[in-house]
């Protein structure tokens, strides 16, 4: 059985901090053989008072979903620090890119409906390269020098870092 504590949502206020108060509720999830006699993979899941059922195609599918979102949530703080704290961009201004941005990336981004561990490397490199043709062109509209879109693109790394720790772990989702 595995157990996630689930911390309440903060908000997000001046000087972009977030406040977060610990929770009680815990989502936890378990492995099991079905149910009413039949012996078939499932996963069973409690989300406080909620409680549900899904078969390994469900449950892998909605993990991936959760994946591309902390994915997601990655490169949106990252270019939020960006465009802040290193150019320093007014945070109304900063709010209006990502929403462009986002806006953007659910149009132009889908990801691989496989479930392996390359399909999420791809996930992964398909970020890092919408965020980059995004952001240069973004930057380029805004006449800002080259160097400084290069340094920007630069800092894009993270996504690097986390594809290599992605495809150098022993995730053993290929043998479904």
């Amino acid at each position: 059985m595995s157990q996630i504590p689930l911390k309440k949502r903060g908000k997000l206020g001046k000087n972009l901090q977030r406040e977060m108060e610990q929770s009680s509720m815990m989502i936890q999830s378990r492995c099991s053989i079905g149910e009413d006699g039949q012996l078939q993979p499932m996963v069973d899941m409690q989300w406080g008072k909620e409680t549900g059922c899904l078969n390994v195609d469900e449950a892998i599918k909605h993990g991936l979903v959760f994946l591309e979102a902390a994915i997601a949530s990655l490169t949106d703080t990252l270019l939020m620090k960006l465009f802040i704290e290193e150019i320093g961009m007014e945070s109304d201004t900063v709010f209006s890119l990502l929403r462009e941005y986002r806006e953007y990336r659910n149009k132009n981004f889908t990801s691989n409906d496989k479930h392996t561990q390359k399909a999420i490397g791809y996930l992964l490199k398909s970020e890092k390269e919408q965020t980059e043709q995004f952001l240069t062109q973004f930057l380029q509209d805004m006449e800002i020098e080259e160097a400084a879109i290069n340094a920007v693109i630069a800092n894009l790394g993270i996504l690097d870092q986390l594809q290599d720790i992605v495809e150098n772990e022993e995730l053993d989702l290929d043998e479904k």
